[in-house]
């Protein structure tokens, strides 16, 4: 600084001058997967400072020439761009993209099924970020199977297997759960079997039948039947018909509906058979003649009757005298002493059996007056004690009684007790005979009367 006086010179100033701020490496784009780690850089010259942006806006924290982005996902796929910065200058990167390819995930697994022979089957998987698909049989590529579905058509046996699907996408392959295929065979069904039961007795109607997801509906005459009052299990494979009566005679038959075709068994028929039953007794023959021919005869009701005729106790046969022995009329040609004694009828039905009452047959021979004998009873019978016998006549006779025992022994002689006039009373102390079967024959000189006697 110069005047008339002097010369002043100031302190030195110093310039600095100051390079604009330039990038020498911009940030590169990049494709990683889902769940990987990425970093993107910035190599700059002059810069004191950086500013790391996300779609334009600033990342907080991130001011380093490097921005790390650990596991990706889907909210990391944007536009990236750095912000170089010094005293003169904020330099803009150019935009580096990042794009995050997501991984295959299944999310809707093939689920297994049954199929009837000749139908057609169709398996889906759903999968998000798939490329492509390959289906497998028992772990075998299926050729041209390639999408999403896969369908089977006109199947057979050959068919069933576990199938599976190999979803692929950019970065990884998912491989589905297995789905297995099951071929259901056509409705077969069995013969049920007719049935024969007794009055009040429980029956019950299977049938077997081979399908799938069957339902069952159960007929009687064509016409379904419902549940309730002595009928149940129509719905089902069993149907019980409980104190059958003689309404419950029909034809059963059984409807079975399954995914694989429908179909109706046979018609099986219920017999409800009678109990057996004695409508009328044989009745006694008294006095008859030798030569004479003699006949029993008895009237029944039940199912599927046979009959056996008796003579005290001894089951009869037909011979050259006898026949009828397994019938409902017993009939002696000619009558003999020998036939003398008591008769009964074992009858037998699908439902049992009874025997009728005793029928006496008295024997005079032939020529001697009759004297007859209307009726002989013995009381108490079974005996434990004393019994007694009260023979019944139509005049004045003199009755006399031995007792014999099942091996044709004599046991006892008896004498009358009490005589009034026609009815003839006799008393026998049992008390010291063997518990069993005896033979009362009452003799009356022009005839012969033989009744049982059982002592317990």
């Amino acid at each position: 600084v110069i005047n008339t006086c002097q010369t002043l010179t100031s302190n030195a100033a110093v310039l600095t001058i100051n390079l604009l701020p330039s990038i020498a490496t911009q940030p590169v784009s990049a494709m990683q997967c889902e769940g990987t780690d990425i970093t993107l850089s910035v190599l700059a010259n002059n810069a004191s400072s950086y500013q790391w942006k996300k779609n334009g806006s600033a990342i907080g924290g991130e001011t380093g020439a490097e921005l790390v982005l650990n596991s990706l996902a889907a909210a990391d796929d944007a536009n990236y761009s750095v912000d170089v910065i010094n005293s003169c200058q904020a330099l803009t990167s150019d935009i580096a993209s990042v794009t995050v390819n997501l991984l295959t995930v299944i999310n809707a697994q093939p689920v297994s099924q049954s199929a009837c022979p000749g139908s057609d089957v169709t398996f889906s998987v759903e999968a998000s970020n798939a490329g492509s698909y390959q289906w497998k049989k028992n772990g075998s590529d299926i050729l041209s199977a390639n999408s999403q579905d896969l369908t089977l058509y006109d199947v057979s046996a050959a068919d069933e297997a576990y199938y599976t699907c190999v979803v692929s996408g950019i970065c990884n392959e998912e491989i589905s759960s297995q789905a297995g295929l099951t071929i259901s065979s056509f409705l077969v069904i069995e013969n049920i079997e007719s049935q024969q039961a007794c009055e009040n007795e429980s029956v019950s109607f299977v049938v077997t039948a081979n399908g799938p997801d069957m339902s069952y509906t159960w007929k009687k005459d064509g016409v379904a039947l419902v549940d309730g009052g002595n009928i149940s299990g129509v719905g089902t494979s069993e149907l019980i018909i409980s104190v059958l009566s003689s309404s419950d005679e029909g034809e059963y038959s059984c409807y079975v509906v399954s995914s694989c075709g429908n179909a109706e068994s046979n018609q099986a028929s219920l017999t409800v058979a009678a109990p057996v039953a004695i409508v009328s007794q044989p009745e006694s023959l008294i006095n008859i003649e030798t030569g004479q021919p003699a006949a029993f005869s008895i009237s029944t009701t039940g199912t599927g009757l046979t009959y056996q005729w008796k003579k005290d106790g001894v089951n009869l046969a037909d011979d050259a005298n006898i026949s009828g022995s397994n019938s409902a009329e017993l009939s002696i040609i000619s009558v003999s002493l020998a036939d003398a004694g008591e008769y009964t009828v074992v009858v037998t039905g699908f439902c049992g059996s009874t025997e009728s009452e005793v029928a006496n047959l008295s024997v005079l021979p032939t020529g001697i007056e009759q004297k007859l004998v209307t009726a002989v009873n013995i009381y108490p019978n079974p005996a434990t004690d004393f019994t007694k016998i009260v023979v019944s006549a139509s005049g004045n006779i003199i009755v006399n009684f031995k007792l014999y025992n099942v091996c044709g022994q004599e046991v006892a002689v008896m004498t009358e007790y009490e005589n009034s006039g026609e009815e003839h009373i006799f008393t026998l102390n049992v008390s010291q005979l063997k518990k069993g079967i005896y033979f009362v024959n009452i003799e009356t000189g022009k005839e012969l009367i033989i009744k049982k006697l059982v002592v317990e």
